[in-house]
């Protein structure tokens, strides 16, 4: 009726399951690297804090 085969049509809803999985797997892992990079970071070494107001010095 639509020329579709049912060997086609069962490999397509495999492939959309897949792609959904693939997303939600990539939209979880985004999530995680979003978290990491606003997560608090550990305060600067005290030698880098200080020479990092003396650049612009000679």
């Amino acid at each position: 009726m639509l020329d579709v085969s049912r060997v086609g049509c069962y490999r397509h809803l495999a492939t959309e399951q897949a792609h959904a999985a693939r997303r939600a797997e990539e939209k979880r892992t985004v999530s995680e690297i979003h978290a990491e990079h606003q997560a608090p970071t550990e305060p600067a070494h005290p030698c880098r804090a200080a020479r990092a107001g003396t650049e612009d010095q000679p």
